[in-house]
């Protein structure tokens, strides 16, 4: 049995390892852990002390070592006291150098605790530290002079001669930010799709280069995979833009050579929709424009469809044919029926609404809202980011289809 622990990344990985059959570390894995917990996290450390057995793993993945970081108005505390529950996320008012100092402390004797107890069946990824020095890098914050990551409170240079067990991890802190930024969709660094297969050859491999070009042949044979659908299909000038969160998130897992192959197919990506407005008043129009939209339904559906019919209008003459995607409703109710909230709201969607807002938008894809096909759509929690099955179907929408062209692993 493998035991991954850590923070949010963790349900995220389950729910692509389980449902969508995404790559395996192990065959038999116990996922622990939730969003915002920290590596002094007391249940996690107990239940993976309890149900360990002779022959187990235990795959450590470490967020944020600010996490919990309101504990320090208790400090300090004793080796007995290292782990506690009810502490999780970051406070923002409690960030300053000695909380820092505090909480890098605290992290760093849990994880000799985590080591203490468990050994050499421990695995150690400092994933949070390594993507932070490629978004610092991105961002151009934290660099010294010779622009290698010198973040003032804990760095990922130092942290692999502490406690991590990746061989090379280090060379995060003066990397090609283009060249990795794929790894993670957002600014709380959730892996994506390419980061779930790097987390699961690094396991494999304790390299981080071997771990990301061997990552990085899988991701490339699920493309292939897509690219492969769209050489089926009617050949037409397509281009796909937006406003979405998913447009941002794809903006980021596509790389640029692959998207010269989808321009090589006939579909455009243009990641604004000004942008991409501009290009199609320089040329004739396309034969089709999908817009991926980030209008909610919210508790007034009828506000998103006029902000949809107003897309439609704005664009009519780029494209002889206006497809809108609406991702942020799907995610908006996907995320009700999941149990969870939507930027605040959760208001279970009618059915009469469905009928208001085909009438309203013309909406070919609102249908998604209705089946359970969303669900593998969207990643596990908060933001709607869409897993590599979500972008190959907007990929596929892109193409004019209307479900799921193929999926990027397995049937």
């Amino acid at each position: 049995m493998l035991f991954v622990v850590g923070p949010s990344h963790v349900p995220r990985w389950r729910h692509v390892v389980n449902g969508l059959g995404y790559p395996r570390p192990a065959r038999d894995i116990t996922f622990v852990g939730d969003g915002g917990y920290p590596v002094w996290h007391k249940s996690s450390f107990e239940r993976v002390r309890r149900d360990f057995k002779e022959g187990d793993k235990v795959y450590l993945i470490v967020g944020d070592f600010r996490f919990g970081n309101r504990r320090v108005r208790d400090w300090p505390f004793s080796r007995e006291e290292i782990f506690e529950d009810g502490y999780t996320h970051v406070e923002r008012d409690q960030i300053d150098a000695l909380s820092d100092q505090r909480m890098k402390s605290l992290c760093l004797a849990a994880l000799a605790e985590w080591r203490r107890v468990f050994g050499d069946n421990l695995f150690i990824l400092q994933w949070t530290l390594a993507m932070q020095a490629i978004q610092c890098r991105m961002e151009k914050r934290y660099l010294n002079a010779n622009g290698v990551l010198a973040h003032p409170s804990w760095n990922i240079v130092e942290m692999t001669l502490l406690a991590n067990d990746v061989q090379g991890m280090w060379r995060f802190a003066d990397a090609d930010a283009v060249k990795f930024k794929s790894l993670f969709v957002d600014r709380d660094l959730h892996p994506s799709a390419l980061g779930y297969l790097y987390l699961t050859e690094v396991y494999r491999t304790r390299n981080h280069e071997e771990a990301f070009w061997a990552a990085f042949r899988s991701y490339r044979v699920a493309f292939d995979r897509i690219f492969n659908a769209f050489g089926t299909i009617e050949r037409r000038r397509r281009i796909l833009t937006g406003d979405s969160f998913a447009i941002k998130v794809m903006d980021r897992m596509i790389p640029l050579e692959f998207r010269r192959r989808f321009e090589e197919l006939g579909l455009r990506m243009v990641f604004s929709p000004d942008t991409a407005l501009d290009i199609a008043k320089d040329c004739e129009p396309f034969d089709e424009l999908v817009y991926v939209s980030q209008a909610k339904l919210g508790s007034v559906p009828n506000d998103a469809a006029t902000q949809w019919s107003k897309t439609r209008e704005k664009f009519k003459d780029a494209a002889q044919k206006v497809t809108i995607l609406p991702w942020e409703a799907i995610f908006e109710q996907l995320s009700v029926r999941r149990g969870g909230y939507a930027s605040g709201v959760r208001v279970p969607l009618a059915l009469d609404v469905f009928d208001t807002l085909r009438g309203a938008a013309d909406l070919d894809y609102i249908d998604l809202l209705e089946c359970g096909g969303a669900n593998d759509l969207v990643e596990h929690g908060a933001g709607g980011a869409p897993t590599l099955d979500g972008v190959f179907f907007i990929l596929s929408v892109a193409a004019g289809g209307k479900e799921l062209l193929v999926r990027p692993f397995g049937s």
